[in-house]
């Protein structure tokens, strides 16, 4: 089937893909009639939401008709028109159960992701990143739809025409069908309908357009402060010369590493970051090292989005993030060797003073 894919920033193709396969006995098959584009996809187009792969399928609000379902989709049906929550849940868990299907703690296959660069785990969302579920969007011709009794609803029948009504009444008023469907319709188009509430709207919307602007001023001034504080510091110059570290990240690494004399080695400034692997143990036993929870999550979300950010514009880390992609790792995994890899290359960089080269400094041990 053809679909629109997201290639890289700024770039997108309509590409043929693999149509959608049935994965999950509560799946169903949609084919899209209709899908919109939303605002929130120039984020994705951009690059300001991390997690995008080349290929990934965008759009998230769609109509289509179901084509196919699993075995354990009971409410919907072959053949209806249904319209799609762009976010989905399993409908069995706490957070669905209470209306809070965007939190579902089933439907996100990928939910440390978004634990780590929110601080909360999210939901599923289609056409949205591998950070909300990698799920395949709309904007294609079919679509796999997850937990299709929760989160698909059908729509009503096509509201019936002029004509439709006329055949329908012309049985019983074969006279008078066309002047009573037109008397109908005239009636109809001189009714009128009022909100209540809509003068008020007009003083309550420009006050809160002038506090929205306000504070907009307000973070452009902060910003051009901060921009001013971090090109007087003396370790601005070596922390942005690292590709990926721009105005927000040199400042967070400043505010939580300081110059770095407070870590002794690479390896404690990366269990600090929470980039390193723990060891879980007990009184009698070793279980092996597992992905860490803890440490400053200002400066892990940093490092992380940072070699999100770096992939495209650093050969050397696209190098290193290809070579764990090659290994088995997941995306996410990958990228967070990578962040724990440019982490060990900070530290090596603020203990020399020197900037940024794309060469591993052999005597910094990196992350197994």
């Amino acid at each position: 089937m053809r679909a629109l894919t997201w290639n890289g920033v700024n770039d997108l193709t309509v590409e043929r893909v693999p149509d959608p396969q049935i994965i999950n006995r509560q799946d169903a098959i949609v084919k899209v009639r209709l899908s919109s584009v939303c605002g929130s996809d120039l984020h994705l187009i951009g690059g300001y939401m991390p997690a995008m792969e080349r290929g990934d399928v965008l759009g998230h609000e769609f109509i289509g008709d179901i084509v196919e379902v699993g075995s354990d989709v009971h409410r919907r049906s072959v053949g209806e028109r249904v319209v799609v929550c762009s976010f989905f849940g399993c409908g069995q868990c706490w957070y669905c159960q209470n209306d809070l299907w965007s939190l579902c703690d089933n439907a996100n296959t990928n939910p440390g992701l978004t634990e780590l660069t929110y601080g909360q785990p999210l939901g599923a969302c289609f056409g949205y990143s591998h950070a909300l579920g990698g799920n395949a969007g709309s904007h294609a011709e079919y679509i796999r739809v997850p937990y299709a009794d929760h989160g698909a609803f059908p729509v009503p029948e096509r509201k019936a025409g002029r004509r439709r009504l006329v055949e329908l009444i012309r049985p019983k008023a074969p006279r008078m069908a066309q002047r009573l469907i037109d008397d109908v319709f005239d009636a109809l188009d001189e009714q009128t309908v009022v909100v209540p509430g809509t003068g008020t709207l007009d003083i309550v919307i420009p006050s809160l357009a002038a506090s929205l602007a306000a504070v907009h001023t307000q973070r452009r001034a902060l910003e051009a402060q901060i921009n001013a504080l971090l090109e007087a510091h003396p370790l601005s110059p070596v922390l942005t010369s690292m590709p990926g570290v721009g105005v927000r990240t040199a400042a967070v690494l400043l505010v939580t590493v300081g110059d770095g004399t407070s870590f002794p080695t690479a390896a404690h400034l990366a269990s600090y970051a929470g980039l390193a692997p723990t060891t879980k143990s007990s009184g009698t036993s070793i279980h092996g090292e597992h992905a860490p929870r803890g440490g400053n999550r200002q400066l892990k979300r940093a490092m992380f989005l940072s070699a999100f950010a770096c992939m495209n514009a650093d050969p050397a880390s696209r190098t290193y993030y290809d070579k764990q992609r090659a290994r088995g790792k997941t995306h996410t995994q990958a990228l967070l060797r990578l962040a724990r890899q440019r982490i060990s290359v900070l530290f090596a960089m603020l203990r020399d003073g020197t900037f940024y080269d794309p060469r591993i400094p052999e005597d910094v041990e990196l992350a197994a």
